[in-house]
């Protein structure tokens, strides 16, 4: 199971710090029982294999996937990305980045709205 960062909480993983609103990848259960009794996180739904990545290869990334050790941030979390690290992560999802902001909100807006199990548009990933 994925665990989702609360509100006005970050957490440390291996290396990585976790912003409110992100979703940490599979953890043993012992570091998701440990982080759920502080209170810092709460269950997410596992993200989908195309979503997650398989970990094997990170440049076999096709355009709807982000390579595993990349989160999904939600639209207001890539709002708040500089320019050159919003330009980044379209790249990566190959999508030719656009030149101004509110462009490029709503190309991650588009593929985000991609990601949402059918029929769900009150779905948070």
């Amino acid at each position: 199971m994925s665990l989702k960062v609360k509100k006005n909480h970050n957490v440390l993983v291996e290396d990585r710090t976790y912003r409110a609103g992100e979703i940490i990848p599979s953890l043993d259960e012992k570091e998701e029982k440990r982080l759920l009794n502080l209170d810092v996180c709460e269950l997410a739904p596992d993200l989908p294999s195309s979503i997650q990545g398989t970990g094997k290869d990170k440049d076999s990334n096709n355009g709807d996937q982000l390579p595993p050790d990349e989160v999904i941030l939600t639209i207001e979390q890539f709002a708040e990305l500089k320019a050159d690290e919003q330009k980044a992560r379209l790249k990566k999802l190959e999508i030719e980045p656009e030149g101004k902001a509110e462009d490029r909100i709503a190309q991650y807006e588009d593929w985000y709205a991609q990601q949402l199990p059918a029929g769900d548009l009150n779905a948070q990933l």
